[in-house]
């Protein structure tokens, strides 16, 4: 498979729509440092577990605009009654193991940036601050975990987050840059 092959292939995941190819192009892959959209990309892979990139990714403003603006402490200080709204707000993923772990998230973040004064520091720390590059012939082959990935999602469940298991957290390290497994296709 060439490079235009591959740009046509229907079924790697960015080439499926235009926000898909759009997110792949701009922001997949490209190391980020700022604590907001760290965070912003673990409240979507939650809202998008079980479900697809490009549902996350239509309703990114609303989930954004629910959940407080993403202000971590203002998610944290949530309540049953604030649950309860986001249940009905159809905005966002109405599951309640999904808001509940958005909230239980940012609890969990907050002890985390007193420890570590920002999520950046503690995400890179497990590279060194270095991006790990994979390069793959065949889209097919990408890896959906990785050893990072166990590593980080068995750090954050002991740190009490939830809904961070190796697969979430691979797709997260993949959006956040830290991990760029792109599809290099030589010939």
């Amino acid at each position: 498979m060439n490079q235009l092959e591959l740009a046509r292939a229907k079924d790697f995941w960015p080439n499926r729509t235009p926000e898909l190819r759009h997110y792949y192009d701009t922001e997949w892959g490209q190391p980020s440092h700022d604590d907001r959209y760290l965070f912003e990309l673990l409240v979507l892979e939650i809202m998008a577990a079980g479900l697809s990139w490009q549902l996350a990714l239509r309703k990114r403003a609303g989930i954004g605009a629910a959940f407080a603006d993403l202000n971590v402490d203002r998610i944290a200080a949530m309540g049953p009654a604030e649950v309860d709204g986001l249940l009905q707000d159809e905005r966002i993923m109405r599951n309640r193991r999904k808001v509940a772990a958005v909230i239980t998230n940012a609890r969990a973040l907050q002890t985390l940036i007193a420890e570590w004064g920002t999520l950046d520091a503690y995400v890179w720390h497990f590279t060194g601050g270095c991006q790990q590059v994979g390069h793959w012939q065949d889209y097919h082959d990408l890896p959906q975990r990785s050893p990072l990935a166990d590593t980080v999602s068995q750090d954050m469940k002991r740190r009490g987050f939830t809904f961070v298991g190796p697969v979430i957290m691979h797709n997260y390290l993949q959006g956040a840059g830290v991990i760029d497994n792109r599809v290099v296709v030589t010939g």
